[in-house]
């Protein structure tokens, strides 16, 4: 029983990606076995009791994990300090845990292939999700219907060049980080900023030459004069930062707070933040259009304090959920907070 306790804990350590990870930090794939093993021996030492009582039980987990998070979720669940029924009570509820995946906000391994076929999969209901946080009346369908080269009726042009614009810039995004030519710098920000914004800001493609301020929060974003210094740090705090994600949203939140453009500062952020997270292999983040108020408050309360905790929580959030399902209508008279240039 001890020896199949130990193979059990052996090849729930592999599924759950432990000898990847030891791999990623450079460690001999041999000596990381090694370590796997040593681990599996001691486990089912420890677990042996618990191993004979709760063996049932552990069936009802997935078969195969491949987030370390998700292993580290298991090991939680399983502290050999609590009791033996403790433990036997909570092995199926560990496992429907699990089971969520993704949607408990485990992180997936990187894979570039399908993030790039994901974002050109999902583009219509992403552009939706943009311009419904725009304020836009159009549906799902019918930004669907218009990116398929329909024009759709009864809406103001205005509108139509929103969405245009917005599939434009995604386009020009994929197209970029599938040739593997996006970087994370001022030109490429300018780059996709003048397709987001054309026509609707004074001046896009390029920094703005005077100051802004934001509806809804006190903040005051930086003067132009600043900007440069401000991108610097911007960059900077982009790459001090190890956790892919993480690292994304920042470089979002901190592009949005200094204002860099005359308008469209949200959208272009996220085309880079979703650049960033496309090129490690990871997928888009997509705001939903459902969740555009609750948004707009999160975003007034971090333009106001500067604390990224509350955002970082809520982005993260948003790449947990499942883009299968169709994006959901939302009421268009919900404030919205977009940027726009103070009185003159």
């Amino acid at each position: 029983m001890l020896k199949r306790a130990a193979e059990s804990s052996r090849g729930f350590l592999i599924d759950f990606g432990f000898l990847t990870l030891c791999e990623s930090f450079g460690m001999d794939w041999g000596d990381a076995v090694k370590i796997a093993e040593d681990i599996a021996m001691t486990v089912a030492t420890e677990w042996e009791p618990l191993y004979r009582k709760c063996g049932g039980a552990a069936r009802n987990f997935p078969e195969r994990h491949n987030s370390f998070r998700e292993s580290q979720r298991y090991l939680l669940a399983c502290d050999v300090k609590e009791d033996d029924i403790a433990f036997s009570e909570r092995m199926p509820e560990v496992g429907q845990e699990l089971e969520m995946g993704s949607k408990i906000g485990c992180k997936p391994l990187p894979n570039f292939e399908k993030a790039i076929f994901m974002a050109k999969r999902h583009i219509a209901g992403i552009v939706y999700d943009i311009v419904a946080l725009e304020g836009s009346p159009y549906t799902f369908l019918e930004v669907q219907t218009l990116l398929e080269g329909i024009t759709v009726g009864g809406y103001k042009l205005s509108d139509q060049d929103l969405v245009v614009r917005q599939a434009k810039s995604w386009k020009k995004l994929i197209h970029l980080v599938e040739r593997k030519q996006f970087e994370v710098n001022k030109e490429t920000a300018c780059l996709l900023h003048g397709i987001v914004a054309r026509d609707e800001a004074p001046k896009w493609g390029a920094f703005r030459t005077g100051q802004v301020s934001i509806d809804g929060s006190e903040w005051t974003p930086p003067k132009a004069e600043e900007l440069e210094e401000e991108w610097v740090r911007a960059l900077e705090a982009f790459q001090k930062e190890k956790d892919v994600h993480i690292a994304a949203i920042s470089l979002f939140l901190d592009m949005a707070r200094a204002q860099f453009f005359w308008d469209g500062n949200k959208r272009t952020a996220r085309l880079m933040m979703n650049g960033v997270l496309m090129a490690h292999g990871y997928e888009a983040i997509s705001v939903p259009a459902k969740r555009r108020l609750e948004f707009n408050q999160v975003m007034v309360r971090f333009y106001d304090s500067g604390h990224k905790d509350e955002m970082l929580s809520f982005m993260l959030s948003c790449a947990a959920l499942d883009l299968e399902q169709e994006p959901l209508e939302v009421q268009r008279s919900e404030m919205d907070d977009d940027e726009v240039p103070s009185p003159r």
